[in-house]
């Protein structure tokens, strides 16, 4: 009932909305469920056993152990996520002010921009710092890469333009 609701309230099921409204959410929503199993799961076990992290992959970096990273992980690339997908679906009228630097758009639009550029930034100095090479590393920088290119798409520009 829940999800027949969401696509009542939310117009989901109109066809004037570009494909690439229904990509970016399930973009993010992807990003967010790794993002929270990754870091509630080094919050759970700062020693990275639930990953398979070694604690020796931290020696380069300022880390004593992976509380702090999973935490990080799980508020800035899990809960954010989650957050402007609400934003993209429901259009809510919340004023940002200048955290928006588009201001024609909707925040949740911006929003989603800057959390592809988080992405491609947390894989980018994760690899500097950690210094290992991760299977996933590669994955969640192609989803930054597709989450950055899809919030430019000039349909949904147009879309959530604001009058």
């Amino acid at each position: 009932w829940i999800i027949i609701q969401l696509f009542v309230d939310c117009n989901l099921c109109c066809m004037k909305r570009p494909f690439v409204f229904f990509l970016l959410p399930v973009l993010l929503l992807f990003q967010a469920i790794g993002a929270l199993y990754g870091g509630i799961s080094l919050m759970l076990k700062p020693d990275g056993s639930i990953m398979q992290m070694p604690l020796s992959w931290l020696q380069p970096s300022p880390f004593a152990n992976y509380f702090i990273p999973g935490l990080i992980l799980a508020v800035v690339l899990g809960c954010f996520p989650v957050f402007i997908v609400y934003g993209l679906l429901f259009m809510p009228k919340w004023n940002f002010g200048y955290l928006n630097i588009y201001p024609k758009r909707h925040w949740s639009l911006t929003f989603a921009l800057y959390l592809g550029i988080m992405l491609v930034c947390w894989i980018n100095v994760q690899l500097l710092m950690v210094q290992q090479y991760f299977w996933l590393q590669p994955i969640m920088a192609l989803t930054g890469l597709l989450i950055i290119v899809t919030s430019l798409a000039p349909r949904l520009i147009a879309y959530y333009g604001q009058p």
